[in-house]
C-alpha cells in the first residue's frame, strides 16, 4: 500500500514537472513574438510626388509587415531632402532642380524589401500677383497664381497631367496629380490674379479644357470666370454662382467642351473697370450628382488689347481634300477684334451643322451686334493652293444693312501670308469697292441673306495664287446707323478642287 502511494506521488511529480516545462517552453510568445510570426516588409509606395525648389517637401514611405520597420536609402535623394529611418518620412526643402533616382529599403526582424523610386524637383515657381497687357501669358511652366482650395475634395493644382502648351497647366484634381474629380462630393474652389486694365480697355484670354455636367442647359459642374475689386478675397466652399455673387461680375462659363481638345476664351473686361486694377477669379464648382471627366484645366492666361493671334490649333491650314473647319473642336482661325463692340467669337448661338460656328457678337455669347457702334474686325486662316488651283467653300448667315450699297456686311478676301489685317481698317465702303486689307483681293460680299437661312457660296481662288500658300480673310464691318439682326456667322470652311 505504501509502495502504491509512492508511485502515485511519483506520477504527480512527473506531471507537475512536465506541466512546468510546457509552460516554460510555451509562454505565449511563439517564435518570441507574441504568439504570431513576424512578417517581412513589403514596400507599397508606388511613386513619389514631384517637388519644387524652395518649397517644403514631405512624403511618407509605406510598407506592410511587422513593426517596427526601419528605413534606409541607397543612392542620393534630391539635395535638401532627408529620410527619417524610424518613420519613412522624406522631407526637407529641395535646393536643386532635377531628377533623383534611388532605392529605399524597409527592414525588420523578419527580413527586408527594396524598391527603386525617383523624385523630380522642378525649378522655382513664381507667384504672379498682377498682370498687364504687356505681361507674357501665364503658362504655369515656372509661374502660378493664388489658389483658394480650403481643404475641398476637388481642388486646383499646378501639374503635368495635361497642358495646352509646355508641360504644366492649372487644373482641378482629387489626388494632387490627375486631372480628375470626385463627382459625388461637392466642391467650390478659386484661383485668382489681379489685372491692371488700361484706360482704353482690355480682353482676358485663356485656354481651357473641361467636361463637367449640364442639366437642362444649365451648368452644374463648370468653370466660371469673374471680375471683382482687388479687395475681394474668395472663400473656398462659397460662391461660383450665376448670377454672380455680390461684388463680382460674371465674364463667362466653361463646361461640356472636349475631353481632349483645348478651346480658347476671350472675354471683354467691362468698361466700368477701365483704368483700374481688378481681380480675375477662376472658380470651379461641382455638385454631388452626375458629371463627366475631366474637370477644368486652364492655361496661357493673358491680358490683351488686340487679338492678333490664336493658338488653339496653330498648325491648321486649309488644304484641298482636308476636313472642313466646323468649329466643333476649337477655332483655328486667327481673330483680330481689337476693342470693337462687335467682334468674332466661336460659340453655340448658331451653327449650320453641329453645335458651334464662328460669328459676330456684342456680348461674347449671342449672335447679335450693336448697330449704332461702328466695327471692323477680321478672322483669317492660311490655305495651301495647289498648282491646279482651288475653290473656297463655306456656309454663311447674315442680315446686316443694305441701302443701294451694303453698310453692315461680311467680305471675304485672299491675300499673301505676310498680310496681317488690323482691327478698325480694311473693308470696302461699298459693294463695288475691292478695298480690303493691304495686298488683298476681294472674293465676295455677303449680307441680307436672311435671319435663319444659311448660304453656301463656292468661290474660285484667283489663278495668280496657284502653287502658293495664301491668307483667307473674313471681315465684318458695320456702321453706326440702322441694321437688321443677326450679323455674320460662318461654318464648314473648306478648300475644294476646281
Amino acid at each position: 500500500m505504501k509502495k502504491n502511494k509512492n508511485k502515485m506521488w511519483l506520477y504527480i511529480a512527473i506531471i507537475a514537472i512536465i506541466s512546468f516545462v510546457a509552460v516554460s517552453c510555451d509562454d505565449g510568445n511563439e517564435n518570441g513574438n507574441g504568439g504570431t510570426s513576424s512578417t517581412a516588409p513589403a514596400i507599397t509606395t508606388a511613386s513619389l510626388l514631384s517637388g519644387t525648389v524652395g518649397v517644403p517637401y514631405s512624403q511618407t514611405l509605406a510598407a506592410t509587415g511587422t513593426a517596427p520597420i526601419t528605413w534606409s536609402v541607397e543612392g542620393t535623394l534630391p539635395v535638401g531632402l532627408t529620410l527619417a529611418d524610424a518613420t519613412g518620412v522624406i522631407s526637407g526643402t529641395p535646393t536643386t532642380a532635377g531628377t533623383a533616382n534611388f532605392t529605399v529599403k524597409a527592414t525588420n526582424t523578419a527580413g527586408d524589401n527594396t524598391k527603386a523610386l525617383s523624385i523630380v524637383i522642378t525649378p522655382p515657381v513664381t507667384l504672379i500677383e498682377s498682370i498687364t497687357v504687356e505681361s507674357p501669358a501665364i503658362g504655369f511652366e515656372s509661374d502660378r497664381i493664388t489658389l483658394v482650395n480650403g481643404g475641398q475634395p476637388n481642388y486646383w493644382v499646378r501639374g503635368t497631367d495635361t497642358a495646352r502648351t509646355g508641360d504644366y497647366s492649372l487644373y482641378i484634381t482629387n489626388n494632387g496629380t490627375v486631372n480628375a474629380y470626385t463627382i459625388t462630393v461637392s466642391s467650390i474652389v478659386h484661383a485668382y490674379v489681379d489685372a491692371q486694365i488700361p484706360a482704353d480697355g482690355a480682353f482676358l484670354r485663356f485656354h481651357w479644357r473641361a467636361r463637367g455636367e449640364t442639366l437642362a442647359g444649365s451648368p452644374n459642374d463648370c468653370l466660371r470666370v469673374y471680375v471683382a475689386s482687388t479687395s475681394t478675397t474668395p472663400v473656398a466652399g462659397v460662391g461660383g454662382t450665376n448670377p454672380a455673387p455680390d461684388g463680382l461680375t460674371l465674364l463667362g462659363q466653361c463646361w461640356m467642351g472636349s475631353n481632349t481638345i483645348w478651346g480658347e476664351r476671350v472675354y471683354t473686361i467691362p468698361e466700368a473697370n477701365r483704368g483700374t486694377t481688378v481681380r480675375i477669379i477662376f472658380t470651379w464648382k461641382n455638385d454631388s450628382n452626375t458629371g463627366s471627366q475631366p474637370p477644368v484645366a486652364i492655361d496661357n492666361i493673358q491680358l490683351i488689347q488686340n487679338i492678333t493671334d490664336n493658338t488653339v490649333l496653330t498648325e491648321t491650314k486649309l488644304t484641298v481634300g482636308g476636313p472642313a473647319i466646323d468649329f466643333e473642336e476649337g477655332n483655328p482661325l486667327t481673330l483680330v477684334n481689337g476693342l470693337h463692340a462687335n467682334y468674332w467669337v466661336r460659340g453655340t448661338a448658331t451653327a449650320k451643322d453641329g453645335a458651334y460656328s464662328l460669328y459676330i457678337t456684342n456680348d461674347g455669347t449671342a449672335n447679335a451686334y450693336t448697330n449704332t457702334v461702328a466695327s471692323t474686325v477680321h478672322a483669317y486662316i492660311d490655305a495651301e493652293i495647289p498648282e491646279g488651283g482651288a475653290k473656297l467653300q463655306f456656309n454663311w448667315r447674315a442680315q446686316g444693312e443694305y441701302s443701294m450699297t451694303p453698310y453692315d456686311y461680311m467680305r471675304v478676301y485672299v491675300a499673301p501670308t505676310t498680310t496681317v489685317p488690323i482691327a478698325g481698317t480694311g473693308a470696302g465702303n461699298n459693294v463695288s469697292s475691292s478695298l480690303g486689307p493691304v495686298g488683298s483681293a476681294l472674293l465676295g460680299s455677303y449680307y441680307m441673306g436672311g435671319a435663319t437661312t444659311w448660304g453656301e457660296p463656292v468661290v474660285t481662288i484667283p489663278a495668280a495664287n496657284n502653287g502658293n500658300t495664301v491668307r483667307i480673310i473674313f471681315t465684318w464691318q458695320n456702321d453706326t446707323q440702322n441694321g437688321s439682326q443677326p450679323p455674320a456667322a460662318i461654318d464648314n470652311i473648306k478648300l475644294i478642287a476646281p
